[in-house]
């Protein structure tokens, strides 16, 4: 499971002095219902030179040359790891019905997987055959513009006393960075500071000049302290058990039915069964699922930021086992003892998230 790499910003200042220029193209071809051929034409989109919201290349939010270069070097780990060199789970080419692939749908996620399949199976030609969902219906997404209870709960999180407290302190030091980046309004928010600075870092984009290094540290600062105090990891927060629910509880409840068909298949003894899959997400995809499977710290996932979830067989007992890396390393799952974790006590516990009544409640 992985975040998105590097993109450009999804906020412009009011003052952008510099160009934003992503360098990369999108690629597209048509919609065909036969699959028996692959089309021979396709369509490039580049972006208008200093024709967007941002001054130069990138659209909101595009995935640039360094993002997919992120992926593309996962997808070159994931090979040594998985791949023939390694354990064996991933093919040594490309197979849909060993490798399951599922991405958001969103340009940036889409981009980023092919990234990680280029470092994965260098030497493919053809498809590749990816799941997704209409945006607003996607599990794999924590986001309050999908869910009308998950919306609400939210704001009355940011309506905490301890919130309050904590944004009020702030409140100067965002008019002073609001004036310094041309926005004399004071429209500008601490997320949309965090957004912007940390995908022009990424792309080497230069700060107008007013904006000091302290001003930076401060946004990444409350993106840190947002994350910790959204999930619960401030103490003497009220329980954010719903909030996981509905943000990220569906989804939690398919990876672990998807373990369970995996495990039936291997029992079936059919001749070929998934043995890699893979899902191309956001933050908001990753950070959720951070807060019930535990053992993190609470920061804001950096791009292509990554779970690994591994089943593991004791064939000395037939037991099998859920082991979870966060950024390469293995971690100890909330309700375990050990790194390596029965897959009974992990799915219990993840199913114990899936938000009855969903639809209901959200639309």
């Amino acid at each position: 499971m992985n975040k998105h790499g590097a993109r450009a910003a999804l906020h412009a200042l009011v003052d952008e002095p510099y160009d934003w220029n992503c360098g990369g193209m999108m690629i597209d071809s048509y919609t065909q219902g036969d699959y028996s051929s692959l089309p021979n034409s396709f369509i490039r989109y580049t972006y208008t030179e200093n024709n967007n919201t941002l001054p130069g290349s990138c659209a909101l939010g595009q995935l640039t040359e360094n993002g997919y270069s992120e992926h593309k070097t996962l997808g070159e780990q994931w090979k040594d790891i998985y791949g023939s060199s390694g354990n064996g789970l991933l093919p040594s080419e490309y197979d849909p019905s060993r490798v399951l692939l599922r991405s958001v749908d969103l340009p940036r996620t889409h981009q980023s997987l092919k990234g990680e399949l280029d470092g994965m199976f260098p030497d493919f030609s053809g498809y590749y055959q990816v799941e997704t969902t209409d945006y607003t219906r996607e599990s794999m997404v924590s986001d309050v513009s999908h869910c009308t209870e998950l919306n609400e709960v939210r704001n009355a999180i940011y309506e905490e006393p301890g919130w309050v407290f904590y944004m009020a302190e702030l409140e100067s030091d965002r008019e002073d960075l609001c004036l310094a980046t041309g926005d004399t309004t004071y429209t500008y928010g601490w997320d949309s500071f965090y957004d912007n600075f940390t995908a022009r870092t990424a792309q080497g984009v230069p700060f107008p000049d007013p904006v000091t290094y302290e001003e930076i540290n401060q946004t990444n600062k409350y993106a840190d302290f947002r994350m910790k105090y959204e999930y619960g990891g401030v103490p003497d927060t009220p329980d954010r058990t719903t909030y996981q629910s509905l943000g990220i509880g569906r989804f939690m409840t398919e990876l672990a039915d998807e373990w369970d068909s995996v495990l039936d298949c291997v029992e079936s003894g059919a001749d070929v069964c998934p043995t890699f899959r893979f899902y191309s997400g956001q933050d908001i995809t990753i950070s959720p699922m951070m807060s019930v499977i535990g053992d993190w710290d609470y920061t804001w996932p950096p791009y292509a930021a990554h779970i690994q979830l591994e089943l593991v067989e004791d064939v000395s007992t037939d037991e099998v086992f859920i082991r979870a890396l966060y950024q390469d390393e293995a971690i100890i799952m909330e309700g375990c003892n050990e790194i390596f974790c029965p897959i009974d006590t992990v799915s219990a516990r993840w199913r114990s998230f899936y938000p009855e009544n969903y639809d209901e409640r959200c639309y």
